[in-house]
């Protein structure tokens, strides 16, 4: 029942978002970031999110900006927010979990799903259900890229999230600085994708290795 309510509260958020101006949604965004890894609730968040967007839009009707209603230090205002705010419950906290390793791991399968060959034998036979072995192979490259894909995943969103107002002011300052700024990034990207290209050949090695198998239609329900 929770679950509808937030979906239906964060496209109400949405809609309301579009109305903003540039600057004013860009440090709302950061607001929300830094909010959604915190101890709150997400449901709360997505309150006081609504709370947030009427306040930013009824000082754009006065002509006035967002720093005369929150102040400017806008990590400060959330701090406050969340020093007063309700904490996640234990089956809070076991919920976003559940949902994130299962979301993770379905679309990890459906990759797997398309590199096993399995549709290509599928559409060959005419999809046919007795022509076809449904089994997909979960090596141990697989059961790897899962790990490490989840936890780079946590560790980037809870970084970006404590860090959303000091990345935001830094790319700021890198701009002014056009040279340096690229030149960063594109270091930046040579290294990932170094790292990235070590971490797919030891996936491929270890791909050789089957623990394993999953029945294709287990997509379905996931």
């Amino acid at each position: 029942m929770i679950a509808p309510i937030i979906t239906k509260l964060r496209k109400s958020n949405n809609e309301l978002d579009h109305k903003l101006t540039s600057t004013n949604k860009k440090i709302l965004t950061d607001m929300i970031v830094y909010l959604r890894v915190s101890r709150i609730p997400d449901r709360q968040v997505e309150h006081i999110r609504q709370d947030l967007l009427h306040m930013i839009l009824d000082a754009q009707e006065r002509g006035q900006d967002i720093s005369s209603v929150i102040g400017m230090d806008y990590k400060v205002f959330c701090d406050e927010i969340i020093a007063n705010a309700a904490s996640k419950t234990l089956m809070d906290k076991v919920r976003e979990s559940i949902a994130i390793i299962f979301s993770c791991i379905a679309v990890l399968l459906f990759i797997q799903l398309i590199f096993s060959g399995f549709l290509v034998s599928w559409v060959r036979s005419g999809f046919s259900l007795t022509e076809v072995d449904f089994n997909i192979p979960i090596s141990l490259g697989f059961v790897l890229s899962v790990i490490v894909f989840l936890s780079a995943a946590w560790i980037i969103v809870i970084f970006i999230g404590k860090h959303a107002f000091g990345l935001t002011e830094m790319e700021n300052n890198n701009k002014s600085q056009s040279k340096a700024y690229y030149r960063k990034r594109i270091l930046i990207g040579t290294t990932i994708g170094l790292a990235l290209a070590i971490f797919f050949f030891v996936q491929f090695k270890l791909n050789e290795i089957t623990l394993f198998s999953v029945h294709a239609f287990v997509l379905r329900s996931a």
